[in-house]
Parts: structure tokens; C-alpha cells; sequence
């Protein structure tokens, strides 16, 4: 990859006839989903079943494995009419694309992040071709019964798999950048894997990470110092945002909800303290700290912040949820505490959790897309132009 201390929205050239990157990829573990190695047959292979998603730079599709069965995720690309790609001659890349398509690569064997199976380019687009997960967390958490919290061994679990991932992202030297319950995928059988790696970068091997913009990931998950503007951060910016996610779990609630960013300060401030020398000894260094002022407030008691968590997921939460980011626990850390030491539950299958299985989540999804659907089933690729 070129200089990830670059956030222009950058394009790269691609090669139609260089269908596959798989010669630059680790052997996966026996029970991660098979690489599909044939590129010359991918178009034939892949049948679109529906459309769930779409974002700035293209499509997500529900496809079918012809040959073995199995559902996948079609992730088209665009590579034309993309915001930032200024050639848009149908062969420019946007940068975002290609730096998920790299961190999926990174990341084929890992447990707990979504797989990378293949891609192949089609047309004015760029097929990927992932593991398919039912549903994600926002969606289980959305569909509980009265809005009820999930059970704590679900959490529990859940918590320690996102962690898991996570240390899985960091350890291959990438922040992930947009954790958030929207996504952490779940499979049918309740496994969850980390996805959408839009917004991963590289972590720049130097003292207090690289240069990076400030403006990524979702703000009620944003930690701090990216609020305050900073461009040097790293990985901590990542557990910050599992400490709201695990709240949000217990509570069934977003932890710190605000509708812009100076107002998403404030709800912080309020419930975790406004910042010190003590308290946030880094903020002084972050480009907008001068720029805002904030009356003196002291934290809260986390009991209160966090009423529904006992006090072992409190000490959990207190030592990832820090203003100061130097000392946050790491994925690593985190997953020693004594949160974890309870007992799981089973290997959650969706249905136990208030859904009517993961169809739930899919009938969802199809309401969204119902006036296009009658196009993809008549034309499937092809009727994607």
C-alpha cells in the first residue's frame, strides 16, 4: 500500500485480467471458510440472490454458491461515478476499497473477522466475494422482545469474541477505525466476526501512531481524542468504542448519544469527567482542545453510568472506557478480566435471542429493497448493468 499516512480519497488502476490476490494470502485454518481458487469461473459460480446493503462505493448482495451450496456476500465495488475518483474511466479503484480489500487478506484464518473468500472484477465494479453472516448485533439487539437487554452470558461471550477479533485486527498491525454493533456480524450459530473494514488503516510503526484524519468512525463510538480533533492516535481509539458497545449490550441503550460533535464532548464530560492534566493529560496536544471550553465536572461512579453492569463487567468497562488514551487496556489485556471468567452461554443461536432466527434480520432487510428485487431476480448479474 502506498503512504497510509494519506487520507485523500485516492484511486488505483486495476488490472481486468488480475481476477485474484489469493497468491499473497495465508493458509487459512481448516475450519475458516474455503478460498475459492478458481477465478476464471467466479461470474458462473456466484448466483445474486438479493440485495441487503449499499453504501458510498457500491453494493452488498445475499449470493449463492452454485457449486457447494453455501451463501456468500457479494460486495460489488463500483469503480465508476465514486465520489473521489476523478478518472472514473471504470478502471480506478477508490483507495477505501482497496485497503479493505488488503486488510481482508490480512485477515483470512482469523475466527473472529469476517472472511475473504475471493473477488473478481465485473464490469464497472469490483466483486467480493465474503463470508456471509446473518445478521449483526444492532439488528439482535433491535429485535429483543420489549427492547430487554441481552442475557449477560450472551454479552460475555460476544464481548470476549469482538475482543478476540479485534486483537486479531491489531496484532496484523491495522486499526479498524468504525466499531460499532452495526458491525459485528453474527453467523447462524451466533459466532460474532468483526466486519466492514472501510475505514481500517495500518498503524504506523512510531511513537503515538501516524497522521490520520480525525473524521472516521460512527461519533456516538468516536473516543475522545478524535472528537478533539487528533490526527496521531492509535489502536486505543478501537477499545474505546468496545467499551460503548459492551454498555450498550447490557443497557440496551447508546452510552454517550450526541448530534454533533461538541455535543457528543459534552455527553462524555458529563457522565466521565471533563478533561484534567490528570485526568487527560493528552488533550492540551489535540488540535480543537484550545478551541472549546467546558465547565469543571467531575465522573461519575460507574455503577451509575452503568447501572445494569455488575462488578465485574464494571471493572471491565472502567479500564477501556479512559479519557486519557495512553491508558486504556488493550485488546489483549482486556480479555484477562474478570468479566470473562463467568460461565458462557451455549453457542448463541440466533433464535434464542427473541428472533424468529435469522430470517428476522433478512425479512428486514428485503422490505428495504422489495421495489428492486423483481430486477435482480429476472437479470441477476446482468441486470446490474
Amino acid at each position: 500500500m502506498d503512504d497510509p499516512s494519506d487520507d485523500r480519497e485516492e484511486v488505483y488502476a486495476v488490472d481486468d485480467g488480475a481476477a485474484s490476490m489469493d497468491d499473497d494470502l495465508d493458509e487459512p485454518d481448516d475450519d475458516a471458510p474455503r478460498l475459492v481458487e478458481s477465478a476464471l469461473s467466479l461470474r458462473e459460480r456466484f448466483r445474486l440472490v438479493r440485495k441487503i446493503g449499499e453504501g458510498a462505493f457500491g453494493e452488498v448482495h445475499e449470493g449463492l454458491d452454485e457449486a457447494s451450496g453455501e451463501r456468500v456476500a457479494l460486495k460489488l465495488a463500483r469503480l465508476c461515478g465514486v465520489p473521489g475518483n476523478e478518472r472514473d474511466d471504470g478502471k480506478s479503484l477508490p483507495k477505501a476499497v482497496l485497503r479493505e480489500l488488503w486488510c481482508l487478506q490480512e485477515l483470512v484464518g482469523e475466527p473472529h473477522a469476517t472472511q475473504y473468500l475471493a473477488h473478481f472484477p465485473r464490469g464497472a465494479s469490483l466483486a467480493l466475494v465474503l463470508e456471509f453472516c446473518a445478521a449483526d448485533l444492532q439488528s439482535v439487539m433491535a429485535e429483543r422482545d420489549g427492547g430487554a437487554p441481552l442475557p449477560e452470558a450472551a454479552a460475555r461471550r460476544w464481548t470476549r469474541e469482538l475482543l478476540m477479533g479485534l486483537g486479531a485486527v491489531h496484532g496484523a498491525g491495522l486499526m479498524h477505525r468504525d466499531v460499532k454493533p452495526s458491525n459485528c456480524l453474527l453467523t447462524d450459530g451466533g459466532v460474532l466476526k468483526l466486519g466492514d473494514f472501510g475505514q481500517a488503516r495500518p498503524l504506523v510503526a512510531t511513537e503515538g501512531g501516524g497522521d490520520f484524519s480525525h473524521q472516521i468512525s460512527t461519533r456516538w463510538y468516536r473516543s475522545p481524542e478524535l472528537l478533539f480533533g487528533a490526527r496521531a492516535y492509535t489502536t486505543a481509539i478501537d477499545l474505546w468504542a468496545v467499551g460503548v458497545v459492551l454498555a450498550e449490550i447490557l443497557h440496551d441503550y447508546v452510552l454517550f448519544e450526541g448530534r454533533s460533535d461538541i455535543e457528543q464532548l459534552l455527553v462524555v464530560f458529563k457522565k466521565m469527567g471533563s478533561p484534567t492534566a490528570e485526568r487527560f493529560p493528552s488533550a492540551a496536544a489535540t488540535p480543537d482542545f484550545p478551541k472549546i471550553c467546558f465547565k469543571a465536572m467531575e465522573p461519575l461512579p460507574l455503577a451509575e453510568v452503568c447501572p445494569r453492569a455488575d462488578a465485574a463487567a464494571l471493572e471491565l468497562i472502567g479500564t477501556i472506557l479512559v479519557l486519557e488514551p495512553t491508558r486504556r487496556a488493550t485488546a489483549a489485556e482486556a480479555l484477562g478480566a474478570r468479566f470473562f471468567e463467568g460461565p458462557d452461554a451455549p453457542r448463541v443461536d440466533l433464535a434464542t435471542l427473541a428472533l424468529s432466527t435469522a430470517a428476522a434480520c433478512d425479512a428486514k432487510r428485503s422490505a428495504q429493497v422489495d421495489s428492486d428485487e423483481e430486477d435482480w431476480n429476472r437479470g441477476g448479474w446482468e441486470g446490474l448493468g
